[in-house]
């Protein structure tokens, strides 16, 4: 999948995603499996609470799939690799 989103970026950093693709493991009924395309699943990273530091590291991320098809799930724990640098700071 490509839909990867950060949310609750911390104010005083720069976060960019470096990740920009991810191959995730879906179970479920096959006759569903196989009407599913990459643009089903979304990826979020949430920031909040996450303690960053300068530089590359990774973050966890949930998934969640459009629709209703409840019959599947995502199996694994799934991670993006981000780069934060704070901001610079104004002086005056």
């Amino acid at each position: 999948i490509r839909n990867i989103t950060l949310t609750n970026v911390p104010d005083n950093y720069d976060v960019s995603l470096i990740t920009n693709e991810l191959v995730i493991t879906v179970m479920g009924p096959s006759e569903i499996l196989s009407t599913l395309s990459p643009n089903d699943f979304f990826a979020r990273a949430n920031l909040l609470g996450t303690t960053l530091r300068d530089g590359s590291q990774d973050v966890a991320l949930s998934i969640s799939m459009r629709g209703s098809k409840s019959k599947c799930w995502v199996s694994g724990n799934y991670k993006a690799h981000i780069y934060a640098e704070p901001k610079a700071t104004e002086e005056g």
